[in-house]
């Protein structure tokens, strides 16, 4: 923006010398033919170099409406020229179209329409000083029609530019909109590989730990207790880790199959009652739409998964407590899966609650990367995840369209 402004600047000052060097040599051409001095030409080269000077100084100073002064100086200036020149019936009427195209291209459209007026005053001082000249009047609509013209011409001019202007403004819009989410797959990515690795890598321990339990079963090195206790933890270890390597091959594989809702929501119910064994979670809307499908892969659970986590670990009440609500929504064309999530908090910025889920975010429980895993997740189903905050509640809505 400040950039565009200093380009319009400098068009400015070069149509200012323009003008002080056409007033001058006029002047000087009209005081070498001349029997008089053209003091009006020469009032004009005053003005001009005055207008140079005044828009300098406005540009120096960073005046707040400098633009629009010195497009009303311009205005004005040339304005003056052309009258002078012969108004309506000159040909350099025509140049004013540069200061439309200047102004359109440069101000807000307020501003812009509000700068206008002086040229529309101008090219009525025209018209009327042509129906009081005598000696054109055999001409007089026909200069009047270029008037009328040049009115014309200056309203397409306008409107073409106004909305090229914010095309162009919708497609940088939407081209930072595209780097951003370009980056935050990158980011995704990046996550996703390191996680695959880990997993390779927790493999070899993990099934070493589960021989070992054997061996000591076997044996009898150890008490049946012992044993029992080290099971359970590694079957569940066992079981997350195959569960992530079928969600990552659905993704490379980009593999997709219909899922109940149904189904999704007693399979996020068993995985919270064995993590999180303590956590009071209250379910809401369980049993009433069992017949419905959605279109998504394995990595739709551990998504959700994620943001029930969440709400369940970041929890200030004394007694940590979840309400999860889900129903169907058929007010849209396409009827969505709505899967609402709410947790007390003590306190959320506004500032982290737009970020979140969107990008990483530095906090003190981390960097908020498993949201925005799951706002990725979401979205290549057609997705998405809002969160909302009002004292003291935090509450994360999840829409996914249905088959």
């Amino acid at each position: 923006m400040q950039n565009s402004e200093q380009r319009i600047n400098f068009l400015l000052r070069v149509l200012f010398i323009a003008s002080v060097a056409v007033c001058s040599f006029v002047s000087g051409y009209l005081v070498f033919v001349g029997p008089e001095v053209p003091s009006g030409w020469l009032w004009l080269t005053v003005a001009a170099a005055c207008a140079l000077f005044t828009s300098n100084w406005l540009e120096t100073h960073a005046f707040r409406y400098a633009l629009i002064v010195q497009f009303c100086l311009a205005i004005t200036l040339w304005g003056l020229m052309v009258a002078k020149a012969g108004g309506a019936m000159s040909s350099a009427n025509a140049l004013q179209l540069i200061l439309v195209a200047l102004i359109y291209l440069a101000l807000p459209l307020r501003q812009a329409l509000v700068t206008s007026l002086p040229l529309l005053a101008f090219q009525l001082y025209y018209v009327g000083d042509l129906w009081l000249e005598t000696s054109a009047h055999e001409h007089q609509a026909h200069y009047a029609g270029m008037s009328v013209s040049f009115l014309l011409a200056s309203v397409i001019l306008a409107v073409v530019i106004y909305l090229l202007k914010h095309a162009l403004a919708d497609q940088q819009t939407e081209l930072a909109r595209l780097r951003e989410e370009q980056l935050r797959q990158e980011q995704v990515i990046a996550l996703a590989t390191a996680t695959v690795q880990m997993t390779h890598e927790l493999a070899t321990p993990l099934n070493t730990l589960s021989l070992w339990v054997d061996e000591i079963t076997e044996t009898g090195d150890a008490s049946q207790q012992q044993v029992a206790e080290l099971a359970p933890p590694l079957q569940h270890m066992k079981y997350l880790l195959g569960d992530l390597r079928r969600t990552t091959q659905a993704i490379y594989q980009e593999r997709a199959e219909s899922f109940k809702v149904a189904s999704i929501l007693h399979t996020l119910k068993n995985q919270l009652n064995l993590q999180f064994p303590q956590a009071h979670v209250r379910w809401f809307g369980l049993d009433e739409h069992s017949d419905k499908v959605m279109y998504a892969d394995y990595s739709l659970l551990p998504a959700l998964l994620n943001l029930l986590r969440n709400a369940i670990e970041n929890n200030s009440a004394k007694e940590p407590w979840v309400k999860v609500h889900s129903w169907i929504d058929t007010s849209k064309h396409q009827h969505c899966w709505i899967f609402t999530i709410e947790n007390e908090v003590v306190s959320f910025p506004e500032a982290l609650l737009q970020q979140l889920g969107k990008t990483a975010v530095k906090s003190t429980q981390g960097l908020g990367i498993g949201t925005l895993l799951s706002h990725a997740t979401l979205e290549r189903f057609g997705g998405s995840l809002a969160m909302h905050y009002q004292e003291p509640i935090l509450k994360q809505t999840v829409s996914l369209p249905l088959q």
